[in-house]
């Protein structure tokens, strides 16, 4: 599992609990372009952390995931996130507390994340420039 991006206190609380429970997560901060791209590929699910709670949803970054066929677990509800809403089908959502469960459940499940990923990349398909 992969996360990028800068590591505040929420986020290191969250990634060093997903460690602690056996979960394998690589954590680039600073890697841009190919750099990152790599690790991307390498994927097996790309976690989307927001820097605080309460966030909005971050559609840039899920976007570029999205349309490179990667399976996205992120942070947030699509119920009550009006800029998530858009977005509802094509990514694993899950609330803070829920992050273990829900990473554990998609990493187990091979056929259901690729389903994922190709849902994601559909709704990206579907969209305008």
């Amino acid at each position: 599992m992969l996360f990028y991006g800068s590591l505040t206190d929420r986020r290191i609380v969250a990634l060093d609990n997903l460690e602690r429970n056996g979960l394998a997560v690589q954590t680039l901060f600073g890697a841009y372009g190919p750099d990152r791209d790599v690790w991307i590929a390498r994927s097996r699910l790309v976690l989307n952390l927001h820097q605080v709670a309460g966030a909005p949803f971050e559609a840039v970054r899920v976007a570029y995931l999205l349309v490179n066929r990667c399976a996205v677990v992120a942070e947030g509800d699509p119920e009550w996130d009006d800029d998530a809403r858009p977005w509802a089908e094509g990514v694993a959502w899950t609330l803070y507390d829920g992050l273990l469960a829900t990473c554990q459940r998609w990493l187990a499940e091979t056929s259901q994340r690729q389903r994922l990923a190709d849902q994601g990349y559909q709704l990206m398909q579907q969209r305008s420039e």
